[in-house]
C-alpha cells in the first residue's frame, strides 16, 4: 500500500477500497497473507463484518461459508479484479441457511 501512495487517512476512510488501485492478483495474495502472518484472522473479520454484531448469524454465517474461497475471493479483489458475483456465490450458502436473529 505504502508503494500506491496509500495513507493512514486513506486506509480510515470507508468508502476506501484496495480493489480499486488494481495491484495485481501477487499482491492481492501478498496482502492477505499479511493477515494471517500478523495473526489477524481475515476471515473471522469478514464475517463479523458481514453479520454484524449477531453472534448466532456469524456463526451459523461460519459454517456456511467456504473459507478458501473466500480469501481467494478477497485476494482477487484487493488485486483489482471484479468478484462482486463470485461473492454472491460463495456467501449463497449463508444466504440461504442463516436469518438475522435466530
Amino acid at each position: 500500500l505504502q508503494d500506491e501512495g496509500v495513507t493512514l487517512e486513506d486506509l480510515a476512510d470507508t468508502s476506501f477500497n484496495p480493489g480499486d488501485l488494481e495491484m495485481g492478483p501477487e499482491i492481492g495474495q501478498e496482502m492477505v497473507g499479511a493477515f494471517d502472518e500478523c495473526e489477524v484472522d481475515l476471515f473471522a473479520l469478514a464475517i463479523a463484518s458481514a453479520a454484524g454484531a449477531d453472534t448466532e448469524l456469524e456463526s451459523c454465517i461460519v459454517d456456511n461459508v467456504d473459507e478458501d474461497a473466500l480469501l481467494d475471493l478477497l485476494a482477487r479483489d484487493i488485486g483489482g479484479e471484479e468478484t462482486d458475483d463470485e461473492f454472491d456465490e460463495v456467501f449463497a450458502p449463508a444466504e440461504q441457511n442463516c436469518e438475522p436473529g435466530n
